[in-house]
Order: C-alpha cells, then structure tokens, then sequence
C-alpha cells in the first residue's frame, strides 16, 4: 500500500507535468492564430507572465494554508479552465477568451514550479528526492518535443480538439486518483503542529520499500525542532536572519543568476537564429536535438543522487562552456570564410548546449530550492526565486532582442560559465543523501 499511494502521489505530479509542456504548446498555438490581435496589444501579450506571477503568489500562499495536496489539485483545476477555454477560441477569435487562456496557463505554470518539487521532496526518501524531482522535468522535455513536432503533421482544428478534450478528461481522472488516494505532505502536518498526522501520512508516503522500517529520523528531528520552535514562539523572522537561511540565499540566488547569463533563458533564441534550414530539414533536427535533450535530463535524473548535485553541476557548466567556445570558433572561421556554412555544424553545438543544461543547471535549482531552506521559509523563498527567475527571463530576452547584440551575449554566456564552475567549487553545498536537517546543520558550519 505503501509503494501506491507514493506511486500515485508522484505520477500524479508527472501528469501536472505533461499537462502544462500540452498547455505550453496550445498556448502557442492560440498566438499564432491571433497573432494580429496580439501584436496590437501589449496586455495580452504579457498574459502569460502576469498568470505566472499571480500563480506563484496565490498557490505558494494556498500551499501553506490548505496544504500541498489541495493546492496541486487547485493546479488541476486552473489548467482545466484554461483547456475548456481553449475550446472556444477554435470558434471564436475573443479577446477576453485569449486573456483567459493565457493567464491561467501562466498561473499553473507558476504554481508547478513552486508547490510540486517541494511536494515531491517531502514524500520521497532522502536517497531518491532529486531523482523524482528531476524526472517530473523530463516528463515535461518528453511531451514538449513530441507535441512540438506532431503538430506539425496534424491538422490545426483536429490537434486543438484532441489535446483539449484528453486533457480535460486526464486531468479530472488525475484529481479524482490523487484526491482519494495520496496524502498530504508529513513536513506539512509538522507546519502546522499535527505531529499524528504527519506520522501517519510519512508511513504511507515516504517509505517505497515494504520489506524495511520506515524511516523517519529526519522527519523526528525535524518534528522536535518545531515543537521546541512552537513553544519559544519563535517568529519567522528568527529563521531569516539565521546563518543557514542567509547562505542558502546566496546559493540560490547565485545560481538563478549564473543559470541565466550562461544562456539558461536564451535557448530558444539560440535554437530559432541558428536552425535557418528548410522547414523539412528542420523537423528532423527538431526531432534529434529534443530527443538528446530529453536523453540528458534523463541521465541527470538518475545521476544526481548518485554522483551528487556539485558533480552534476560541474559537468553541466562545463559542457556549457565546451559548446559556448566550439560556437564561438565557427562563427570566427565562417566570418573570415575558412569554412563554408552548414546547419549540422550549428547542431553539435545545440545538442552540446542544450543537454549540458538540462543535465545540472536546467533541473538542481528546482532540487535545492526544496532542500536548503528550512520548513518555515521553504515555500516563502520558493517565490521569491520564482519572481527572480521570471525577471530574467524577462530581462535577457529584452535585453538580447533590443539592446545587446548575439556575439556580445555570447562572450557573457562564455565567461559566466567559467565563473559558475569555480562558484560550484567553493560556493555551494552539496545536499545529496543528505536529511533536511543534517543540510540545515551543514549549511551553519559551512
């Protein structure tokens, strides 16, 4: 029973996952049909990021009130409006229809990314957490390409009925399966002092082995530190001017930082300049360069509780750096015509890039943010990083579009790379098979 209700709980989470790369993909496809409308507005064309900030905020909130599980559930239900929307729009080119669709897609973006890695990790053994928190990211690489690419094949009207209606239908059975079946995080229960609760709901959840003990080391110590908290009174303030919250901040914000300025944001800007090529030609290269993406993140979500999250980083920032530099070289020999232009030289270096990313500094900060904060600041910095990471988004997308030219943005992609390999050297902590406590101690003596 044990292994099902986790089972459950987690694919539930994949789901979320597949239903938001199917919203993402619908979504762009609502543009292109009302491309017209939207380039003479700019509030429906920022829809999309106001419903990521409203998601963040509102289901961030909702997670500390009601609970991860009814907030995922509210997630569910976010998307369904935004699929049952979509079903209008195939009849009736509306604008409030596409502000509708574009800002709950937005909000469930925002409140996958912040409530279900730290769902995932909470439910998961300490030994295993990245690897389910990392594979939910590649379910959502898995179904991005082969929706990106299917379309392609299928008939606009057809495409937009069939997801619409699967997804509807997915994400009802989804809701009913993981209503009844999953429970409640146990670090939750502990939040809100039902030690009984959490006890019951971490030998459901957290133990996927039937023949061992359950184990809850980290769930008593961290079940004592809040009791002791409680009866202090202790105010959240405390916990911000700790030393662990403070280096954890760091952490985290130096890596959101360095994800971006290595070309995290710019990978699809990258993809669109470089495979200049015949639509034909194009879709196969689609197919490949998705299909080694997906292998990648694949590989990292099986590595990085084995190998570590420092190890993993380091290689990614590496390979980041390898491609960065081999681009660098070609555009130098084809400017002076050594060489002669060819979209296969421009994809080792996407393959190279792109799967370097989503082996470490695509899926780790979605990992640490669920292990280096403690339980009462947890989901508090999960927005706040939120906020920032769509800030730069924002930023090096203008930045790349309208002020800094593709060769300069290259050199700060190369150099930040370099820079993110010492900062992972010195800088940051290394979280894996590690309880949340035992990371909390290390990150004060660190």
């Amino acid at each position: 029973m044990r292994k099902f209700q986790f089972a459950i709980a987690v694919f539930s989470g994949y789901i979320l996952q597949l239903l938001l790369s199917f919203a993402n993909r619908l979504y762009a496809l609502y543009v292109i049909m009302n491309i017209d409308l939207i380039k003479s507005d700019t509030f429906l064309s920022s829809t999309s990021f106001i419903g990521n900030i409203l998601g963040v905020t509102l289901f961030c909130f909702l997670s500390e009130v009601i609970g991860r599980k009814r907030t995922l559930i509210g997630i569910f239900l976010t998307l369904i409006v935004s699929f049952q929307t979509g079903l209008f729009i195939k009849y009736y080119k509306n604008y409030t229809l596409l502000c509708v669709v574009g800002i709950t897609k937005g909000m469930s973006f925002g409140g996958a990314y912040t409530v279900l890695p730290i769902y995932i990790s909470e439910i998961s053994e300490t030994f295993s957490r990245g690897m389910f928190i990392s594979l939910s990211q590649s379910i959502f690489i898995l179904a991005d390409v082969m929706i990106g690419n299917v379309i392609l094949y299928v008939d606009t009207d057809l495409i937009l009925d069939v997801i619409n209606y699967m997804s509807i239908l997915l994400s009802l059975l989804t809701i009913i399966a993981f209503g009844f079946l999953a429970n409640e995080s146990p670090l939750y229960f502990i939040r809100k002092g039902r030690d009984r609760s959490a006890q019951i709901a971490s030998t459901d959840m957290r133990s996927i082995h039937d023949d061992t003990q359950l184990k809850l080391d980290d769930l008593q110590n961290t079940t004592e530190d809040r009791i002791d908290n409680r009866r202090h009174n202790e105010k959240i303030m405390t916990c911000l001017k700790s030393k662990a919250f403070v280096k954890g901040v760091v952490i985290m914000i130096s890596l959101i930082i360095l994800q971006a300025l290595c070309g995290g944001h710019l990978l699809t800007i990258y993809v669109s300049v470089f495979l200049d090529v015949s639509s034909s030609l194009k879709i196969y290269l689609s197919w490949l360069i998705g299909g080694a993406v997906f292998l990648s993140s694949l590989v990292c979500a099986f590595a990085v509780d084995r190998l570590g999250r420092k190890i993993c980083l380091f290689i990614s920032f590496a390979g980041m750096a390898v491609s960065l530099v081999y681009f660098f070289v070609i555009k130098a020999l084809l400017s002076n015509n050594v060489i002669s232009k060819s979209p296969f030289l421009y994809v080792f270096f996407l393959i190279l890039f792109m799967g370097s990313y989503n082996f470490g500094a695509g899926p780790i900060p979605s990992i640490f943010i669920t292990e280096i904060f403690s339980l009462k600041t947890k989901m508090l910095m999960s927005a706040v990083i939120a906020y920032i990471f769509a800030a730069l988004q924002i930023a090096m997308y203008k930045g790349v579009l309208r002020y800094i030219s593709l060769d300069i943005c290259l050199c700060i992609n190369i150099i930040s790379c370099f820079i993110a390999l010492i900062v992972n050297h010195f800088l940051y902590l290394e979280t894996s098979k590690k309880t949340f406590d035992e990371i909390q101690l290390a990150l004060k003596r660190f």
